[in-house]
């Protein structure tokens, strides 16, 4: 695939020894890249890099359960994803349950807090489902007292509120809530970054500032999951 031959060659301008993993997400059970070669007047270049297909963990269920990687509940939420939708009540559901099992692992209270909003960007719900599903998270954080989202998240959440209030037109409110989310997006991006990576560099930050796409944002989440360098989550930032 040639656009992981130009991640790997991004990220060697960065450091010559790069391992470049294709993590593939799609449902195409037999689609499987393994690599990418061109040859022009003699010269030839070959590259080749090692796969992992999130849908053959589909048969290891219980492996991904009973599994301490923080990042195999993101593997069961990416799964779950896919196979409910349209089924709005069963992923609900199983948000509900990956929730608890996010709770009870043996995380710190800031890491649950970020795994939590990658499982809440995921797998997203119907406003109806939606209400019911925060209506039932609240009183599992009461009773654990220990609050789930950020606080950068709640003041974002409630800053589109007063936004909204104070418009008075439903205009106002969508502003608000559209600048809420887009606050989210670039947190939550630099949240898995600086879990995965320890450190973000300021180049990062200044490059997600500016960005109001959220579509946009939301690629660029889901690539800091499965980056394997910042070098290649940074190629990734100038496509």
């Amino acid at each position: 695939d040639k656009r992981m031959y130009v991640y790997h060659y991004r990220s060697f301008d960065i450091n010559p020894k790069v391992i470049s993993l294709a993590i593939l997400g799609d449902e195409r059970p037999q689609w499987r890249p393994s690599g990418y070669s061109y040859e022009l007047a003699g010269c030839r270049v070959e590259f080749s890099f090692p796969t992992v297909k999130l849908l053959d963990y589909q048969e290891q269920w219980e492996t991904l359960e009973q599994s301490s990687n923080p990042f195999s509940l993101l593997v069961m939420a990416h799964l779950k994803t896919h196979v409910t939708r349209g089924q709005a009540e069963e992923r609900e559901a199983w948000k509900w349950n990956l929730v608890q099992l996010l709770y009870e692992r043996d995380y710190t209270e800031e890491d649950i807090i970020r795994f939590f909003r990658l499982l809440d960007w995921m797998m997203t719900l119907p406003q109806v489902l939606q209400e019911r599903f925060d209506s039932k998270l609240r009183q599992y954080q009461e009773e654990r007292k220990m609050p789930i989202l950020s606080n950068i998240e709640r003041q974002a959440l409630e800053t589109g509120r007063q936004e909204g209030r104070q418009e008075g037109r439903q205009e106002g409110r969508q502003e608000g809530l559209e600048e809420g989310s887009l606050e989210m997006a670039r947190s939550a991006i630099l949240d898995v970054l600086t879990v995965r990576f320890n450190q973000v560099p300021d180049q990062v930050r200044d490059r997600l500032a500016p960005m109001r796409d959220l579509s946009r944002l939301r690629q660029l989440l889901q690539h800091a999951t499965v980056a394997t360098s910042l070098g290649e989550f940074m190629a990734g930032l100038g496509d």
